[in-house]
């Protein structure tokens, strides 16, 4: 489990760090504070740097058909004032992480900070055979012509990216090199594949129950859910005791969004999971429904949640929730921009209520 968490260089962030971490944190702040780069910053170094990580963080657009850029514009975003010489450093530390701590990267002989690091630096823009005479420390492991980044983890490069030019995917689940699962959910949640192969998954371990009884929160007619094949391939579909089942598409964004946080919560078990915009298609008098099961789920499945919100309702909730199940399982960390720079303020608990007592500011 995370316990502290340190940005330097990515995107908007100059040198943020996130410490008292809880099982479940709350980021609020106002727009382009940098929320989303925060679940960007921690989904990539979960999975150490892997591809799929930059699956997830592609900004549409962004991408370079130029052959003679040295670093692709989907890159250079990801870089702290657009400057790539500003090498990003992802570091972390608690119990439990599911890789060895590392002092030192291979990044050109420069120290890492203590706990483990992923660090992303430009790449000169070389073939196969120059990448692969590189020594082992230098090296991505499975090069390709055109690499402009570079990723180094636990003191190895292990890896190297170049923007594809396909667009993103709005939610992804992986598991690290050590099997650490991983769940990244966007503002837009999964889509209809994603979720009938995740339904899948949990019905062959006979565990769809918990999803159906976590839905019945939201819509007390359900009485079950199912897998059906249909002209565009298999569809989930809701048991709502019509005289015919209901794609799940068709039975609202609300529905979809709660079902789409029970099967990630329901599959990064030991795990981590990255939620934006948690409110999301939810009105608010379910958010405490909806803090209910991630804080039971959390618990149960040793999961832990990053989670973003705009709304004062929702952090309101989450507070009254966590007061009877657990306190010490909620943290809400708030960006704030200083001086230039944008800051983390962590409320723990009695800060919390208190805050919210006297109408202070917490979002």
């Amino acid at each position: 489990m995370y316990e502290s968490f340190r940005i330097q260089n990515y995107r908007g962030f100059r040198d943020l760090k996130l410490e008292g971490l809880a099982r479940v944190n709350l980021i609020a702040g106002e727009n382009n504070s940098g929320k989303t780069a925060l679940l960007e910053a921690l989904y990539i170094h979960a999975l150490q740097g892997d591809s799929a990580a930059f699956e997830i963080v592609a900004r549409p657009g962004r991408t370079s058909t130029d052959p003679k850029a040295r670093l692709d514009p989907f890159w250079l975003a990801m870089f702290r004032d657009l400057d790539a010489s500003n090498i990003v450093w992802l570091t972390a530390t608690g119990p439990g992480l599911p890789w060895p701590r590392s002092e030192e990267c291979a990044n050109a002989n420069q120290p890492s900070p203590a706990g483990t690091s992923v660090s992303l630096w430009p790449m000169e823009d070389e073939d196969d055979d120059a990448l692969m005479r590189k020594s082992w420390t230098q090296r991505p492991l499975n090069p390709q012509p055109g690499m402009l980044l570079a990723v180094s983890a636990i003191g190895d490069v292990f890896a190297g990216h170049r923007a594809s030019g396909r667009s993103a995917p709005t939610s992804a689940g992986r598991e690290s090199r050590h099997g650490w699962p991983a769940c990244f959910v966007s503002a837009s949640g999964l889509g209809p594949h994603a979720l009938v192969d995740d339904f899948t998954d949990l019905a062959r371990a006979r565990a769809e129950s918990t999803v159906v009884d976590a839905l019945k929160t939201i819509e007390p007619r359900l009485l079950g859910m199912d897998v059906l094949p249909g002209g565009s391939g298999a569809a989930l579909y809701a048991d709502l005791g019509l005289s015919k089942l209901l794609p799940m598409e068709d039975v609202g964004e609300g529905m979809n969004r709660w079902l789409t946080l029970a099967l990630v919560l329901g599959q990064a078990r030991g795990g981590i999971v990255l939620i934006d915009e948690v409110e999301t298609g939810l009105h608010h008098s379910k958010h405490g429904d909806l803090w209910r099961l991630i804080a039971d789920a959390s618990r149960r499945m040793d999961v832990q949640v990053f989670a973003t919100t705009h709304s004062l309702e929702c952090i309101e909730a989450a507070h009254d929730v966590f007061a009877e199940v657990g306190p010490d399982d909620l943290r809400v960390h708030r960006l704030q921009e200083i001086q230039g720079d944008i800051h983390a303020i962590t409320y723990p608990p009695d800060t919390l209520k208190a805050a919210i007592e006297a109408g202070m500011e917490v979002r």
